[in-house]
């Protein structure tokens, strides 16, 4: 039972109980099982109190000094807390919408602790232990969360602006938590459940989302690269922000380009650009052979039709990432120049582009006499937009006949298939 002696002092406020602290700092006060509810005790010292058991209920600790203090089994819950000193302090289980904005708990163990909607912004939580507490509709925007071990049921939890970078957050459920404007980067979050979370203006750098389920999230803003989605459950992502009509997407890294297109019209310039002038240029240009690439690149440059040039020279080694890239560009170009004089060169991209079901006009070119790779003849099988292979005997001869042989196939046949895009589009 606390002392009833310095239950007297305490209720005559901060300022006298201070004051009697000072004058008595060997006495350890004893406040065990005391019945202070809605108390104000801001700014008070209480520093190696003993509040065991302890009603606390939605009193006012703003700025008081705990340190050293055993709050064990005390009832904080709805206490004012923030920027209290809270050094070597014994806490309670149950914190729960406490408000401890602006305290350290560095390195503390706080497991099992309920702080269901506790105000745990700009805590200072690195190192800490929070395994198997309850943290559901806790604010923790803008904490410090490094090497913070977590819990796994963070639903309703606020991160916004936290750094979370790096922190396994495995298995965890952080359903309808808002991640606003939190560094995510190399964050392990595999088969989390992120359903309606708000990750508006989140960083996604390599972060690993596989097996994820993200439905329904906002993703307006997001900065996204490199991530791992393999068997995420994405659907009904929102792109746009809470006020503007509501468009959704099923892909988190095609969202954000979708966004971009929609509201950026230089973005949809440049995808008219693209898709109007580009042609991609495929091979391997050895320095004796520079000269090709050059010319091949400045005929395109100075045609009537001022085309851009985009090349993928092939001298050095490739993988696989490599080769989806070549495919993804090829989609978007208005037709394809292969030189195929070095068969290695480019029998991968080709075979990845039509393998991806993209059709767009291929002219293949090749030096001399020489005989295209053994798989060539196949590849053309049935399938018109790749032309007529077309021969030159050296780079004067390709510059003479480059309109002829290279750009009037290719065009005829963009033409051609533009044509039959359009009668299908009607038909439908």
């Amino acid at each position: 039972m606390a002392d009833q002696s310095h239950l007297e002092f305490l209720t005559r406020g901060a300022e006298a109980w201070n004051s009697w602290r000072a004058e008595n700092r060997s006495i350890r006060p004893d406040l065990s099982e005391a019945d202070l509810p809605e108390a104000d005790l801001s700014g008070a010292d209480l520093s190696e109190a003993d509040f065991t058991y302890a009603i606390l209920n939605e009193a006012n600790l703003s700025r008081a000094d705990l340190s050293g203090a055993n709050l064990s089994g005390a009832d904080l819950s709805s206490a004012i807390l923030s920027s209290a000193i809270l050094y070597e302090t014994e806490l309670p289980l149950l914190l729960s919408w406490a408000n401890l904005s602006g305290v350290v708990l560095r390195g503390k163990d706080l497991s099992f602790v309920n702080l269901s909607g506790a105000n745990l912004s700009r805590v200072d939580l690195s190192g800490a232990n929070l395994g198997s507490a309850m943290l559901s509709e806790a604010n923790l925007s803008s904490a410090i969360l490094y090497e913070t071990k977590l819990p796994q049921n963070l639903s309703g939890a606020n991160f916004t602006g936290a750094d979370l970078s790096g922190v396994d957050l495995r298995n965890t459920d952080l359903s309808g938590a808002s991640l606003s404007r939190v560094d995510l980067s190399w964050a392990d979050l595999s088969w989390a459940d992120l359903s309606d979370a708000d990750l508006t203006y989140c960083r996604l750098v390599s972060t690993i989302l596989e097996g994820t389920t993200l439905t329904g999230c906002r993703i307006y803003g997001i900065s996204a690269w490199s991530l791992n989605l393999k068997g995420a459950k994405q659907k009904d992502l929102i792109v746009t922000p809470e006020d503007e009509p509501i468009i959704t997407a099923d892909d988190l890294e095609v969202a954000q380009f979708i966004y971009l297109l929609i509201n950026n019209e230089k973005i949809r310039n440049v995808i008219e650009t693209m898709t109007s002038k580009a042609v991609l240029i495929l091979g391997n240009f050895s320095k004796t052979r520079k000269i090709v690439l050059e010319e091949i690149r400045e005929q395109l440059r100075e045609h009537e039709n001022r085309y851009l040039p985009i090349l993928f020279d092939f001298e050095r080694p490739k993988d696989q990432h490599f080769i989806e890239t070549v495919t993804t560009v090829a989609r978007l170009a208005r037709f394809v120049i292969a030189d195929i004089t070095q068969p290695k060169a480019v029998q991968d991209e080709l075979r990845e582009i039509v393998a991806k079901g993209a059709i767009m006009p291929i002219q293949p070119l090749i030096r001399g006499s020489q005989r295209p790779y053994s798989a060539f003849g196949s590849l053309r099988m049935n399938r018109k937009w790749i032309l007529e292979l077309q021969r030159y005997k050296n780079t004067q001869d390709l510059v003479a006949s480059f309109d002829e042989k290279v750009v009037a196939p290719a065009e005829a046949m963009f033409k051609e298939l533009e044509i039959e895009r359009l009668k299908v589009l009607e038909e439908t």
